[in-house]
């Protein structure tokens, strides 16, 4: 009941998948972009398949082999053992709609039909009176053909006025899908209106062309990506090359001395040890100082030597100014002396004053106070 089958087209397996049978899809488009090509191929995939098929057209039957032939389509050795079954109506006669889809229906359920094909949709042949209520029929009589276990495709070009509108919109209501073909010169696009159970295709375009041998073929869009000048993601750039490191040969030569001034360290590997210990580096060594060494340096790492430290500089006095010493000595002798002295000596008096004795040119004063006593008994 809900089988699928290929559509025979490339271009809608590879973007929509494969088409339910039991159901309706619409190519609607201008005169020229491609609606008799997609259902000849439909066609063409069943009767390829052993499927018998039904094409209802204003064609003849003769017209429509021509054509096909045209396209790269060869169904004439299938209309002769009556596979394919070409039903033509008069394109420009008017029936009744209702009575014309009755007899398809009844077409298909005689000739056991799996694919059926109507090109053009027979909108132009209504009685403009019956065109309202044929609209309203239009859902009923495509469910009675879907019920024949068929997939179809309808070609219909563009309504010519609203009434004719009307039916195409019902058209698409009852269809599973709808496709739009336009003419986008040098190419054509598919356009995808509806889908049942895949919205993601909505309005998605399909550009392709059509070719007598390779029939309808696709046109990849061209995906332009400004990438980088360099680096990741442009393929013109050079590709990055690992260069491993060299592995160092068992018979590899003595790798050079380093440079003077520079420590080789201890493998973190081994367990810890003070700073200071060195008792197992097979590397060090002990100078005649005391200090320890390390192979790779030439000779002792310099020494700092340690600059005296600077005094704050202290304020220069200058030098006391030079006293002129007398010839002789004057020494002033106290007031106890001055009385023991005074005793022994006759003192001159001269000018109302008292002096010591002169000796060897040195002059010996009394004490002041001694001095001052004496001045007040003479003035008395």
């Amino acid at each position: 009941m809900f089988s699928r089958c290929d559509s025979g087209i490339d271009l809608l397996t590879q973007n929509i998948g494969l088409l339910y049978r039991r159901g309706i899809y619409v190519f609607s488009g201008e005169e020229g972009t491609g609606k008799t090509t997609f259902l000849l191929r439909f066609l063409l995939k069943g009767l390829q398949e052993g499927e018998t098929c039904l094409l209802v057209t204003s064609t003849d039957a003769k017209d429509v082999v021509i054509n096909a032939a045209s396209i790269g389509v060869d169904i004439a050795s299938y209309v002769v053992e009556m596979r394919l079954i070409i039903y033509a109506f008069d394109g420009s006669a008017v029936f009744s709609a209702e009575h014309f889809f009755e007899e398809i229906a009844g077409v298909i359920e005689q000739n056991k039909v799996t694919r059926f094909a109507l090109d053009p949709f027979i909108s132009a042949n209504i009685d403009k009176d019956e065109i309202q209520s044929f609209a309203a029929s239009l859902p009923g009589l495509l469910k009675n053909i879907e019920k024949l276990d068929v997939v179809s495709f309808i070609a219909m070009g563009l309504p010519l006025s609203q009434e004719l509108f009307t039916v195409k919109k019902r058209l698409e209501d009852t269809a599973l899908g709808v496709f739009f073909l336009k003419n986008t010169s040098p190419q054509k696009t598919l356009v995808v209106k509806k889908l049942l159970g895949q919205p993601a295709f909505i309005n998605r375009e399909i550009l392709f062309t059509m070719q007598k041998m390779e029939g309808i073929k696709e046109i990849k869009k061209e995906v332009r990506v400004n990438y980088p000048k360099h680096g990741l993601g442009n393929p013109t750039a050079e590709p990055y090359k690992y260069t491993p490191a060299p592995v160092p040969q068992a018979d590899a030569p003595e790798a050079p001395a380093k440079q003077a001034g520079r420590v080789s360290f201890i493998d973190m590997g081994k367990p810890r040890k003070p700073l200071n210990d060195f008792s197992d580096d097979p590397r060090q060594g002990v100078s005649a100082d005391g200090k320890v060494t390390f192979a790779g340096m030439e000779g002792k790492p310099k020494q700092t030597e340690k600059k005296p430290e600077k005094k704050p500089a202290q304020a220069q006095v200058p030098p006391a100014p030079e006293v002129l010493k007398p010839s002789f000595n004057v020494s002033f002798i106290g007031a106890e002396e001055a009385k023991s002295i005074g005793k022994n000596a006759s003192p001159k008096t001269e000018g109302g004053k008292k002096e010591g004795k002169n000796t060897g040119g040195s002059v010996s004063f009394m004490g002041f106070e001694e001095k001052l006593r004496e001045d007040k008994l003479d003035d008395k």
